[in-house]
C-alpha cells in the first residue's frame, strides 16, 4: 500500500480518524473502475454501485461523528443494498469522481483518439486528477467549508511523507521534521515554483526533479490546479534526459495503490489550461509552514495560514474596547485548533475558568462539535484555564513567568524541544493571556519600567515557540502601545456604528501587520453567533484573490439554449419566423425593461432550458437516483433582491409542469436554490461570501450549479444602501462568474410611474433614482453578451410583452415578433400591432 513514514508523524492529531486512509484506498479502486470501463457504461446501475462500494468503509465509521464523510445529496455510503427493482444509490464520492473523469482534458487524454495532451517530445500523455484533490474535497464538509483547514493538515502531512519517500531525492540527515524544514525553505520553494511556472507557460509537463518539486507539485495538484501526467495505459516512457527517471504508465500507478511511484519510476505534473498564473511563493509558504486557522474567513485574511518564526513561535496582540469580542475571538480560535491536536492554556486576569468553559460551549460550531477528533475528547484534554486573580500586578506577572517556566521544564524533562521537535505548520500549544492591561500599575510605581516589563514578557512567551495571543484593552498606556512593535501580529477589534440607532452595530477586525508573512491587512467584518461561533467576512480583495490566477472560461458557442429559437404561434397566420437569437452557454445576459413584465420567470425559464449542441442535437442525458429522479437537472442559483425562495420554486414548478411549450424537446428538469436578501444593511463582503460559499458547497457535493439568476438588481438602490456605495463591486462579481464558467442572467426594471410623463412632479423622484442607477446599469450593459428588453405593454389588456433584442454576441440584431407571456410562462410568436 502507500508508503508511510507515516504521515501521522507530521500531525499533532489526525482529524476524522481513519477516514483519510479509507478515502485514498477507495480512490485507487474507483479510478481503476473508471479507467477499465467504457464511458458509455459509467451511468449504469451496476457501475454506480461498484464505485460507491469502494467507499463503503466510510459507512462503518461512527454514525454521529463526521457525518459529511458518509452522506451526500442523493445517497449515502452508509446504506443497505438497494432492492433489485430500485436503481443504485448515487453517492457523493461517485458524483465527484464522475465529474473528474468527465472533465474535458482528462476525458480526452484517456479516451480520445487524438489529443493535444502531449509533452515536449510530442508523446501522448494521460491525465488524472490527484487523489489528494479528491481527498481534500471528501474531507471538507459542504456545510462548513472551513473544515478544509483540517483536510489541508492531513494532505500536507501526506505530501511531507510522500516527498521523503519519492524516488528522486537527495541525501539528507536528521529527523523527518528537520528534513522537511530544509525541503520547504523559502528560497527552495521559490525556485521550484519558478521552474513550474516556466513549464506551465510553455504548455509542458513539470518534471519533479527534487523533493521540493515534489512538495510544490503535489500541493498544487491537491488544490485542483494541476493533473498528474502519465504514459498511456501500461506503457512506460524512457526519459530523453539521462538524469530523469522513466515515466510511469497510468494503469501501473492506479494498480500500485501508492501516492508515490515505485523506485526508479516517476510521473509528472501538468497544469490545467484555465490557470493564468501560479500562486506566489509566499502564498505556498503559508500553506506549507503556516498554522491553519479553521475559522470562516481567516484562511483568506492570512492567505492560507499563520506563519511561525524561525524559533517556531508567533506572538499576536489583540486590542479593543470592552464588548468588541476579544475573549470570544480567542476562545473561537482555541476551539477551532483543538481538532488539530493543539492544547489551549488560557491565562486570564478577568474571567473565571468556569465562565470560560461555559462560553466555549456557545462558540463551538455544530460541525466542530461533531468532529471525531473533537467530540471524542474530554474538555480538560485540550483546554486549561488559570485565573490570575491577585490585586497586585506584580504577583500576577510572577505567576505568568512561573507558568512559562513550568511548560519549558516539563518539555525538557520529556526530551522535547518545543521550538524544533515538530512539523511545520503545527503548534502543540495555543497560549492566551487575557487582560494584560491589568498587569500594569496605575499609577506607575516610582522607578518602575513598565515598557521593559512588557518587552520581557513578550520575549519569555516567544521562547516557548508556540502560538501566543495577548489580549488588551484600548488604553493610552505607553507600555501597551509598545506591544505593537514587539509582537508579530497586531489586530484591533472595533464596533462600527455603535452609536447609531438606525443601523445594526457591526464588529470589525482590523489587521495592522503580520511580520512573517503575506496577509491582507485592513478592516474585515467580525460576526459572533451563539449558533455558529466566530465568522469573519474578509474585505473584497482578499475574498476575490482566490480567483485572481484563473482565466475566464470561454463562452461555448457550440452549445446554446433552446429557448428563443422558436415559439408558440398565435394570432393570424405567420410565415416562417427565424430564431430570435442563440444564447450561448457560459455567457452573461441582461434582461431589462419597464414595469412588471415577468422578467424573473423569463430568466428562470431560460436557465432551465435544455442545451442544443452543434455536434449533437439531442438533449443532455444523465443519471437517475434511487427513486428514478433524473440527476442531470440544470441547477440554478437565484440571488434575489425581490422575492423569497418560495416564489422561485413556484415559478420553476409551473415551468416544468407545462405541456404546451415552444421547446423542440421535452422540458429539461431543473432545480433551484435561492439566496434571498431582504432590505437592510447587507455589505458587499457578506454578499460575496454567501454567494461563493453556496457555489463551493455545490461543487463539494458533486452537483455544481450551471447558472445564476440575479433578480431585481434595481432594488439594490432602494433598499440596500451599503451595496450601492461600492459600484465597482458588481463588475468584479460578474468577472468572478466568468472565471467559474457560469451562465448568468440579470434582471433589472426601469422605474416608471403612471402619468409621470404628463406630470413632472410625479417623475422627479423616479428620475433621481434612475440617475443613481445609471453607472451600474451602464457597466452591466457593457459587460453583457446579450441584452434583451422586455417591457410591460402600455395597454392594460395585453398580457404578452415584446422581446426586443438590443445586442447579441457575434449575431445579427433581429427584430422578430417574439413575445413573452408572463402568465403562461411561454414564448409566443404573434403579429405585432
Amino acid at each position: 500500500m502507500r508508503p508511510r513514514l507515516g504521515s501521522d508523524a507530521f500531525l499533532g492529531f489526525t482529524p476524522f480518524g481513519k477516514a483519510s486512509n479509507i478515502i485514498l484506498d477507495g480512490w485507487f479502486a474507483a479510478a481503476r473502475l473508471f479507467t477499465e470501463t467504457l464511458p458509455t457504461e459509467w451511468e449504469n446501475d451496476h457501475f454506480v454501485e461498484s464505485v460507491s462500494d469502494c467507499f463503503s468503509g466510510l459507512g462503518r465509521l461512527a454514525t454521529f461523528n463526521d457525518p459529511h464523510l458518509a452522506q451526500g445529496p442523493y445517497g449515502s455510503v452508509r446504506r443497505t443494498r438497494s432492492d433489485s427493482k430500485r436503481r443504485a444509490v448515487i453517492t457523493r464520492p461517485y458524483l465527484l469522481l464522475a465529474n473528474d473523469f468527465n472533465e474535458e482534458a482528462v476525458f480526452h487524454s484517456l479516451y480520445a483518439v487524438e489529443t493535444d495532451g502531449t509533452d515536449s517530445f510530442n508523446r501522448p500523455r494521460q491525465l488524472l486528477f490527484s487523489p489528494l484533490y479528491f481527498l481534500r474535497r471528501m474531507l471538507t464538509s459542504p456545510e462548513f467549508l472551513t473544515s478544509d483547514a483540517y483536510a489541508h493538515a492531513i494532505i500536507r502531512a501526506e505530501i511531507f511523507s510522500l516527498s521523503l519517500g519519492w524516488p528522486v531525492r537527495r541525501r539528507q540527515e536528521g529527523s523527518a521534521e528537520d528534513q522537511i524544514k530544509e525541503i520547504i525553505g523559502f528560497e527552495r520553494v521559490a525556485g521550484s515554483l519558478h521552474k513550474a511556472e516556466a513549464y506551465r507557460s510553455n504548455g509542458d509537463t513539470f518534471y519533479l526533479a527534487d523533493q521540493t518539486d515534489v512538495v510544490v507539485g503535489h500541493l498544487l495538484a491537491s488544490l485542483g490546479m494541476a493533473y498528474y501526467s502519465f504514459a498511456p495505459n501500461s506503457s512506460t516512457y524512457t526519459s530523453k534526459r539521462s538524469h530523469e527517471f522513466p515515466i510511469w504508465g497510468r494503469d501501473s500507478y492506479v494498480a500500485g495503490k501508492e501516492l508515490a511511484p515505485a523506485d526508479g519510476m516517476t510521473f509528472e505534473v501538468r497544469f490545467i489550461d484555465n490557470i493564468e498564473r501560479l500562486p506566489s511563493a509566499s502564498s505556498l509558504m503559508n500553506l506549507l509552514d503556516g498554522i491553519p486557522i479553521p475559522i470562516p474567513g481567516a484562511d483568506a485574511i492570512f492567505a492560507g495560514g499563520l506563519r511561525l518564526s524561525k524559533a517556531r513561535g508567533v506572538v499576536a496582540r489583540v486590542s479593543g474596547a470592552s464588548g468588541t469580542g476579544k475573549t470570544s475571538l480567542a476562545l473561537g480560535i482555541a476551539t477551532a485548533l483543538a481538532p488539530l491536536g493543539t492544547r489551549t492554556c488560557y491565562l486570564s486576569c478577568e474571567e473565571d475558568p468556569r465562565d470560560l468553559a461555559q462560553r466555549i460551549l456557545t462558540l463551538t460550531p455544530p460541525f466542530i462539535a461533531r468532529t471525531s477528533s473533537f467530540a471524542g475528547r474530554e474538555f480538560s484534554d485540550w483546554f486549561a484555564a488559570i485565573h490570575l486573580d491577585s490585586s497586585d500586578p506584580e504577583e500576577n506577572r510572577e505567576q505568568i513567568f512561573n507558568f512559562i517556566q513550568h511548560v519549558q521544564s516539563t518539555a525538557e524533562q520529556n526530551g522535547i524541544d518545543l521550538t524544533e521537535d515538530r512539523s511545520p505548520g503545527y503548534t502543540p500549544f495555543f497560549v492566551v493571556l487575557d487582560g494584560v492591561h491589568e498587569l500594569i500599575n496605575r499609577p506607575a510605581l516610582e522607578g518602575s519600567d513598565e515598557v521593559g516589563d512588557m518587552r520581557e514578557l513578550v520575549e519569555a512567551f516567544r521562547k516557548l515557540g508556540v502560538f501566543v495571543m495577548i489580549l488588551t484593552a484600548q488604553t493610552g498606556e505607553r507600555a501597551l502601545q509598545e506591544l505593537d512593535y514587539l509582537v508579530d501580529v497586531v489586530l484591533t477589534l472595533e464596533h462600527e456604528d455603535r452609536s447609531s440607532i438606525a443601523q445594526e452595530p457591526k464588529r470589525k477586525l482590523v489587521l495592522h501587520k503580520t511580520r512573517l508573512q503575506h496577509s491582507w491587512p485592513g478592516a474585515h467584518h467580525l460576526h459572533i453567533s451563539k449558533r455558529d461561533g466566530i465568522k469573519l467576512y474578509p474585505q473584497l480583495p482578499a475574498q476575490l484573490e482566490q480567483f485572481a490566477g484563473w482565466r475566464w472560461q470561454a463562452i461555448r458557442r457550440s452549445r446554446y439554449f433552446d429557448m428563443l429559437l422558436t415559439g408558440i404561434r398565435l394570432g393570424t397566420p405567420l410565415k416562417d419566423v427565424p430564431p430570435l437569437v442563440r444564447i450561448y452557454e457560459k455567457s452573461q445576459v441582461l434582461i431589462s425593461g419597464k414595469g412588471s413584465s415577468g422578467k424573473a420567470g423569463f430568466g428562470l425559464k431560460l436557465l432551465a432550458s435544455p442545451m442544443i449542441s452543434e455536434d449533437d442535437s439531442e438533449p443532455d442525458v444523465g443519471l437517475f437516483d434511487a427513486d428514478g429522479v433524473r440527476m442531470n437537472k440544470r441547477r440554478i442559483l437565484v440571488i434575489s433582491f425581490l422575492y423569497p425562495p418560495e416564489y422561485y420554486q413556484g415559478l420553476l414548478e409551473k415551468i416544468v409542469q407545462q405541456t404546451a411549450d415552444q421547446l423542440s424537446f421535452e422540458t429539461q428538469e431543473a432545480e433551484v436554490e435561492t439566496l434571498s436578501f431582504y432590505p437592510g444593511f447587507v455589505t458587499p463582503e457578506v454578499l460575496v461570501s454567501k454567494i461563493v460559499t453556496r457555489l463551493k458547497s455545490a461543487d463539494l457535493q458533486g452537483i455544481p450549479f450551471h447558472g445564476v439568476l440575479i433578480d431585481g438588481l434595481h432594488n439594490v438602490f432602494l433598499q440596500f444602501p451599503r451595496l450601492q456605495e461600492n459600484v465597482l463591486f458588481w463588475p468584479v462579481l460578474y468577472e468572478t462568474f466568468r472565471v467559474l464558467g457560469l451562465t448568468v442572467v440579470t434582471t433589472h426594471t426601469h422605474f416608471a410611474v403612471k402619468g409621470m410623463d404628463a406630470n413632472p412632479l410625479y417623475g422627479a423622484d423616479v428620475n433621481l433614482v434612475t440617475h443613481r442607477i445609471a453607472p451600474l446599469l451602464q457597466a452591466i450593459v457593457n459587460a453583457a453578451d446579450f441584452y434583451l428588453n422586455i417591457s410591460q405593454p402600455a395597454e392594460d389588456q395585453i398580457i404578452s410583452s415584446p422581446i426586443e433584442l438590443v445586442s447579441a454576441l457575434a449575431q445579427p440584431i433581429r427584430q422578430q415578433p417574439y413575445f413573452w407571456n408572463s402568465q403562461a410562462l411561454m414564448v409566443e410568436i404573434r403579429s405585432r400591432r
